[in-house]
């Protein structure tokens, strides 16, 4: 087990990503700034993106994995999707939206 603490493990990772040496991150990079990037990579974490295009290849071959079980990485933005999915559902617009006069869309096409 590692000696260091979570917040110098965190430093050491954003010195690792940006590829500067960690005591010119210390040197010269601002709290507020620095608090920011570790939110940033909190919520959209390194290889994410790489992680999602190859989990939707592989949806297209099998279903019976969930995504987040062979990427990890994806689980909040799932939870963050499905999130905002809900909140527009629930919405008076969409609700306005999904019986105006003219709809065609199937039933239970919204539904997830």
């Amino acid at each position: 087990m590692s000696d260091l603490t979570a917040d110098e493990l965190s430093t050491m990772e954003l010195a690792f990503l940006f590829k500067i040496p960690l005591y010119k991150l210390l040197e010269e990079m601002p709290y507020e700034e620095y608090v920011g990037w570790l939110q940033f990579f909190k919520e959209r974490p390194p290889g994410a993106a790489e992680d999602y295009r190859a989990a939707m290849i592989m949806s297209a071959f099998s279903k019976d994995v969930p995504i987040t079980k062979i990427f990890p990485s994806l689980a909040d933005r799932q939870k963050a999707s499905a999130a905002v999915g809900s909140a527009v559902k629930s919405s008076a617009f969409f609700s306005k939206m999904a019986t105006a006069i003219g709809d065609t869309t199937p039933p239970g096409f919204y539904d997830n």
